[in-house]
């Protein structure tokens, strides 16, 4: 075994294991609250109105709110009957179109005088209705556009509806309260680093271990 030359035995791996002994029980910490809060949605039973109108945003196709007397809403119909066709290159024609009309007549174009059907009377909604509002299937899979459409005039951010919306076109046709709350525990984790956990982690890995890209990247993750 190699030696400094004074006789001593230099303590390999000793200030590593110091740094780990520092991190350990703030990881430990945030594994039991990962672990708690995943046990508590596992458990969860049933959804707040808010959580449905989460869904709703992020995943009814250009239809943000369900009304009993406009199940369908103006947005959603146009695209139904006038832009989707049999094929993608169908649908970019009509799209086409539907620009090329709206740049040459504004108002008057097809799209913006178009109506919607409004019942006199509230009509029923379907179960087969409402889920396909709140999950997404093979047709409006990671339609953003939508999504942004329904938020626009919401005051929220669209930024949480999207990913809300990419879960759910990754797990298609599922309405779960792990959607959700997997992009909250992710946060969880982010908003950790942001207010201290960081600190201690950037001692323990060499490549964060220089303070400009450190800070950059910890102020990147909460843009």
């Amino acid at each position: 075994m190699n030696n400094n030359g004074d006789g001593k035995i230099p303590m390999i791996g000793q200030e590593k294991r110091d740094k780990w002994k520092k991190i350990l029980p703030e990881l430990l910490a945030v594994i039991l609250c990962l672990v708690l809060m995943g046990a508590g949605v596992s458990r969860k039973e049933g959804y707040h109105m808010d959580e449905l109108l989460s869904f709703e945003l992020a995943n009814a196709r250009y239809n943000p709110w369900i009304v009993p007397t406009q199940p369908e809403g103006r947005l959603a119909k146009f695209v139904n009957e006038e832009i989707e066709g049999d094929s993608a290159g169908e649908a970019l024609e009509n799209l086409k179109n539907t620009v090329t009309d709206v740049l040459r007549n504004r108002g008057n174009s097809k799209l913006l005088s178009y109506k919607a059907d409004v019942y006199e009377e509230p009509v029923w909604i379907t179960d087969r209705q409402f889920q396909d509002y709140v999950t997404v299937d093979q047709k409006d899979a990671f339609d953003y556009l939508s999504v942004y459409f329904n938020v626009k005039d919401d005051n929220h951010p669209p930024v949480h509806f999207m990913l809300l919306h990419t879960m759910s076109s990754v797990f298609r046709g599922t309405l779960s309260p792990w959607l959700g709350c997997s992009i909250n525990l992710v946060c969880q984790l982010k908003c950790g680093f942001y207010c201290g956990w960081g600190d201690s982690w950037q001692m323990c890995f060499p490549w964060k271990e220089r303070e400009d890209s450190w800070g950059s990247w910890r102020c990147f993750s909460m843009e």
